[in-house]
């Protein structure tokens, strides 16, 4: 087996981390916006409560989308597939905290 090295199996987990780490923010990034836009004075606790499930959700699809890449058959996908999920994960790191952690509600 030509993964039987443990240095591979390590290196490969903390690759698949550091690409689910990234596409929870491309998830948070497009459920979360919306959220904010809804929010008000009046359902600020109900987005509380609804913005915590949205985040388990997230979770949720990060690794699922990870294990969907880590079984893609072709070795340049995948690597392609990782490198666009880690920049444009970078990306929507930064507009999530630019301006989901924003407070909208005044």
């Amino acid at each position: 087996m030509p993964n039987d090295n443990i240095f591979a199996k390590i290196a490969g987990g903390f690759i698949s981390f550091i690409v689910g780490f990234f596409a929870f923010f491309i998830f948070k990034l497009i459920f979360m916006i919306p959220l904010n836009i809804f929010a008000n004075a009046q359902n600020y606790e109900l987005m509380k409560g609804l913005g915590a499930l949205v985040i388990i959700f997230c979770i949720y699809l990060a690794v699922k989308y990870t294990k969907y890449i880590n079984r893609r058959a072709e070795k340049h996908k995948r690597i392609l597939l990782r490198v666009l999920t880690i920049v444009f994960g970078f990306f929507s790191a930064l507009i999530t905290t630019a301006i989901v952690n924003m407070p909208l509600i005044g």
